[in-house]
């Protein structure tokens, strides 16, 4: 069985417009047929503690994967691209920080992006 668990390094109120960005993530989604409620899961002890368990955590850049080898006691980090062994860079973030929305053209590429980390993760897992 395969549990996944996603969640950010950000506390909560670093992102005071999270509705407005999960509803964002909901339309892409619904877009690509599928049809869920997205929930932000920033961090806490009670993340820290959950991760501190997984037999692996996969994560977007290198900088969260420096940041939870800093804060956790789990050795199985990786980004998801060391993971599938493709050359080690970031995802692309599709926030704009000064605009404090996503990024249109950046949001539809990462979307694309997720789904074919998505299924090398899948097929590497198998």
């Amino acid at each position: 069985n395969i549990e996944i668990f996603s969640c950010g390094i950000m506390p909560k109120e670093a992102f005071p417009e999270e509705k407005s960005l999960l509803e964002e993530v909901k339309e892409g989604l619904i877009k690509r047929g599928l049809r869920v409620n997205p929930v932000r899961t920033p961090w806490s002890n009670e993340t820290k503690e959950k991760l501190k368990e997984a037999n692996l955590i996969l994560t977007a850049t290198s900088e969260i994967k420096s940041f939870l080898i800093k804060n956790i006691e789990n050795k199985n980090i990786k980004t998801f691209y060391e993971f599938i062994g493709e050359k080690e860079k970031d995802f692309e973030d599709p926030f704009n920080y000064e605009r404090r929305k996503q990024d249109p053209k950046k949001f539809t590429r990462g979307f694309i992006e997720i789904e074919r980390l998505a299924e090398l993760t899948a097929n590497k897992l198998k």
